[in-house]
């Protein structure tokens, strides 16, 4: 007789946060491009509300979904973790609210030389 396993889960200790999101999303109803599609809703959200969201929570990591502020956190760990804890992994944004594009932007710097 032997075992039949229905959507198994990832081992603890075998996967990183990321491929996790991953595996769970795999195994998931929601398509990527929905998810894609709602995380981009929701981090152009916070562009777009960013002056009123740092008079308010200045120096907090947000846990924003569906337009909306669901949480705020003194560490990302926290936010991670109760975001993970309450929403389905890859529905929500986390976002350090601070002022300026400095806070979601990120420039890439490179010393190669190409000729």
């Amino acid at each position: 007789m032997g075992f039949r396993i229905k959507n198994p889960e990832p081992s603890d200790y075998s996967l990183t946060p990321l491929q996790k999101i991953k595996f769970t999303n795999m195994h998931s109803e929601i398509q990527q491009s929905e998810i894609d599609a709602r995380f981009d809703a929701d981090f152009q959200y916070y562009i777009d509300n960013q002056d009123e969201l740092v008079k308010i929570y200045n120096g907090y990591y947000l846990i924003i979904k569906d337009k909306e502020v669901r949480n705020k956190f003194t560490t990302l760990l926290e936010a991670y973790e109760w975001g993970n804890a309450n929403f389905e992994p890859g529905t929500f944004v986390i976002q350090l609210c601070t002022p300026g594009p400095d806070a979601y932007t990120r420039n890439a710097y490179s010393q190669s030389l190409y000729f």
